[in-house]
């Protein structure tokens, strides 16, 4: 049998269509990286714990970006170290050349244990100024440092923000040219797609939406 709708609960079934078809992105794998895999280049500081990753992921919610990361030790622990996001937005650069040809980025996010971050754009042309992160964008805990930087801070050089890829590394010392500062890279080779929200959760909330929005049209089209 034929079920006859009025025009309001039309819409919102096409309403939940449309949200069907739209809600497609995909969550991106968290980075695990083995402990005490130490970079044999890296020559410049000690092998401790907190600069030996060993998760590390990226989230975006469509107007930030959450970059956080658990070392195998406490952060902090060491003079002059910094957590380095590489972030490719489209460029495909591979600024380390020899030394990492598939870690590809055109801007860095960078994350000091001092509750500090930056930053500093790396595309060849019209690249914009570094960037201070707002006090409150960098939180610590335990072996666990985290960042968040607004989209507007990454704006896209090709990729829609949901398909930038990352790459992680702590270093001891922030010279670009000197990759003896850096200990460890997660992924070892290449980069990883952020995590997004599941189609799942998107689709639980809006069909939510959805039935409260009948069910009440439902009751006023019969009290008529």
């Amino acid at each position: 049998m034929l079920l006859s709708f009025p025009s309001g609960l039309r819409s919102v079934a096409l309403a939940t269509l449309a949200l069907g078809i739209t809600s497609v992105s995909l969550p991106a794998a968290v980075i695990n990286d083995p402990p005490n895999d130490f970079l044999n280049s890296f020559t410049t500081g000690p092998e401790n714990g907190d600069l030996d990753v060993l998760t590390a992921e990226v989230f975006f919610d469509g107007a930030n970006f959450t970059f956080t990361s658990t070392e195998n030790g406490l952060i902090g622990a060491t003079d002059n170290e910094f957590f380095v996001w590489g972030v490719d937005r489209g460029l495909h650069q591979p600024f380390f050349h020899d030394f990492a040809p598939n870690v590809l980025f055109d801007i860095v996010v960078v994350l000091q244990p001092n509750l500090t971050g930056l930053v500093i754009d790396f595309s060849p042309t019209n690249p914009d100024a570094p960037i201070t992160l707002p006090a409150g964008s960098v939180t610590k805990s335990g072996n666990t440092i985290t960042g968040i930087v607004p989209l507007a801070d990454l704006p896209t050089r090709g990729s829609l923000p949901a398909d930038y890829k990352v790459n992680f590394w702590p270093r001891v010392g922030l010279d670009p040219s000197n990759n003896a500062q850096i200990s460890d890279f997660a992924p070892d080779t290449n980069d990883i797609g952020v995590t997004t929200p599941e189609p799942g959760t998107v689709l639980f909330l809006g069909g939510g939406l959805v039935l409260i929005a009948l069910s009440r049209l439902r009751a006023s089209h019969f009290r008529t």
